[in-house]
């Protein structure tokens, strides 16, 4: 699924990329609530592409597009629960390349975790974007279907 990107934004722990919520990407986040009503959707979907590092006053052009897995998987921390899609080969290499290119607009080098999967949380136990799981290739996912 492709999602369109809009801003790029910090919000002083994280650098986000908001995306532009699509017909294909609301009716999945719809479909999973409906599936696990424990579930409640986020309002604000983004990819966190890395912590925050400085304050760029602006960033270079984001890709613009992410491209998402079909397969929506959930994963707990423990005290956390959310749902996601994990984006494709394809977007993880580019979302990667700017990632790098913030870093060189910032002057700093390290920021970027290489296992990160970038992805977008659909949804998890309250909604706000804080509440879901951030480091989701640490724990076990389960395929929701």
């Amino acid at each position: 699924m492709k999602v369109s990107t809009s801003t790029v934004l910090d919000n002083g722990s994280s650098i986000l990329l908001m995306l532009e919520p699509s017909e294909e990407l609301l009716s999945e986040q719809a479909r999973i609530v409906s599936l696990l009503p424990e579930q409640v959707p986020v309002k604000e979907l983004h990819v966190t592409l890395m912590r925050s590092a400085g304050s760029a006053k602006a960033f270079p052009s984001p890709p613009p597009f992410v491209e998402f897995d079909n397969e929506a998987c959930l994963v707990t921390d423990g005290s956390k629960t959310s749902v996601y899609l994990r984006a494709t080969e394809a977007s993880q290499s580019a979302l990667a390349d700017y990632v790098a290119s913030i870093e060189e607009l910032l002057g700093v080098d390290g920021l970027q975790n290489k296992a990160r999967i970038f992805h977008v949380s659909l949804s998890n136990r309250a909604g706000p974007p804080g509440e879901s799981v951030a480091n989701v290739w640490e724990y076990q996912a389960i395929p929701v279907r």
